[in-house]
């Protein structure tokens, strides 16, 4: 095997510009969002439970990153943990891959939180739609949260079918077969 290209995230994109595209990415998606999700609110917007909101704006990254985790759970001996500090009060958690995986699944488990969360965060609009401005926020915290997968996601869709992708500590490399 050899290298088909690196894909050096943290150098391309270093955190405080990644920081900032998401928040920006966020900005926009609620903005873009707040107007039709209000349309579908069919009852009077309620601001009870504040803190069972702060409480899944807290929650939303660790489910995110466990997300991660599922589709390779049987890669979980070769997952390493680390958590990094940011601003001195947002804690970043790494999830590195010590062992070569098949780019679909690669590809699947960057995705999984991205569908799964927001499908379930739509769910929630059209069930309680009376706290459907709490909801909105989430989502566009969500969606801002994985624009660094989507970055991830694009750089492979250029890559070989078959490829392998291995994590190292800063981004990742796409191994193919040398036939």
């Amino acid at each position: 095997m050899h290298c088909w290209k690196s894909f050096h995230i943290d150098k391309r994109y270093y955190f405080y510009r990644r920081f900032t595209i998401s928040t920006l990415i966020t900005l926009f998606v609620f903005i873009m969002l707040y107007v039709p999700m209000q349309i579908i609110a069919t009852e009077p917007l309620k601001d009870h439970n504040f803190f069972i909101f702060l409480c899944a704006m807290a929650i939303l990254y660790p489910i995110h990153k466990l997300f991660h985790l599922i589709p390779i759970a049987k890669y979980y001996e070769h997952i390493k943990f680390s958590i990094d500090m940011y601003f001195y009060i947002l804690p970043i958690i790494n999830v590195r891959i010590s062992s070569p995986i098949p780019k679909r699944q690669f590809l699947i488990a960057l995705l999984f939180p991205f569908i799964i969360i927001n499908s379930g965060l739509l769910g929630l609009a059209f069930l309680i739609p009376q706290y459907i401005h709490y909801i909105t926020i989430l989502l566009a915290y969500h969606i801002g949260m994985s624009a660094v997968d989507i970055f991830y996601v694009k750089a492979l869709f250029s890559s070989p079918k078959h490829a392998l992708i291995e994590e190292s500590e800063d981004g990742y490399e796409i191994l193919v077969n040398e036939d």
